[in-house]
């Protein structure tokens, strides 16, 4: 009888240490991960007899844990994509969780990018990369964001498709799906969705601008309704003054929905928004739509 006590309790002692370890994480526990899907990434590039591009630098405000899971979730659809073209199938984006975003749920989402990465080295006659990355001091969100930036450079450069409207399409649905959602807890009933006459002709520059516009409306209501306070505050991005191309348009459109997710947590939102249908044959006008029928929600809960 002393075995299997002994062995439940070696499973106990696991199980709260993996639990321990998944409470405490950090930031710099989600850049080690990162720094080994870019070694793993730079072996890819090795194998196929590629220059490692030279990777820019994003010029941001303080990025919050909500921000950087979206931009997991960016670059989890980018390896799926690279899997894909590789004849590896496609695995679905886990569930959000449907708490406030913590450096513990990037990691979990940033090692499920790892493992799809790391299958891929085979079928480029490669291993994965032997180096351990050290774990660094100081830190943050920002820094994760920006790691993850470079992840999504390099599998751009390994020759998947760039962002087109179809991609950014499926998220602007989301943030109208999320709005409808804190409408409805708010206010106890489903919006009574009118027809907005659809927009034509919308260049990847409106549709950046009037994503801009949404954001800032939902930081005037943040500060002017306590009730949709969350913690950190609205953060603006950088406004991009150069040429504006859907990625750009991505990336900003990402961030209301990083926002919107935690709206929906301090609201009490329990539903989870869902991206099962994918878009297609979708233009800038279908994006700017999208992002116009949120703003009328949120006008009617002023």
């Amino acid at each position: 009888m002393r075995r299997p006590t002994l062995l439940l309790l070696a499973y106990l002692s696991l199980f709260v240490t993996s639990a321990l370890s998944a409470q405490s994480a950090k930031p710099a526990d989600v850049l080690v991960v990162i720094h080994t899907v870019r070694g793993n990434l730079e072996k890819l590039y090795e194998a196929s007899v590629q220059d490692v591009p030279s990777i820019p630098t994003l010029t941001l405000t303080p990025r919050k844990p909500r921000h950087v899971y979206r931009k997991a979730s960016e670059v989890f659809a980018k390896a799926q994509t690279l899997r894909q073209l590789n004849g590896l199938k496609r695995n679905t984006l886990p569930t959000q969780p449907s708490s406030e975003i913590t450096p513990s749920n990037v990691r979990d989402l940033v090692s499920e990018i790892a493992a799809d990465i790391k299958a891929l080295l085979p079928l480029y006659w490669t291993k994965a990369s032997s180096g351990v990355p050290s774990k660094k001091d100081g830190v943050t969100p920002t820094d994760v964001y920006q790691g993850l930036n470079q992840l999504s450079f390099l599998i751009d450069g390994l020759g998947i498709p760039g962002v087109v409207p179809n991609d950014v399409h499926a998220v602007s649905r989301l943030v109208h799906q999320d709005m409808s959602a804190i409408y409805e807890t708010k206010k106890g009933t489903a919006f009574a969705a009118r027809a907005l006459t659809p927009v034509a002709g919308k260049s990847p520059g409106d549709v950046y601008n009037k994503a801009f516009e949404l954001l800032e409306a939902i930081k005037a209501q943040t500060l002017a309704n306590e009730s949709w306070s969350i913690p950190g505050g609205i953060i603006m991005p950088n406004r991009d003054s150069g040429a504006i191309n859907p990625a750009k348009v991505m990336e900003l459109t990402n961030n209301i929905l990083a926002e919107l997710g935690s709206i929906k947590v301090m609201s009490g939102v329990t539903a989870s928004s869902s991206n099962d249908i994918l878009s297609a044959g979708m233009t800038p006008s279908n994006v700017f739509d999208e992002l116009a029928a949120a703003q009328v929600i949120l006008d009617e809960m002023r």
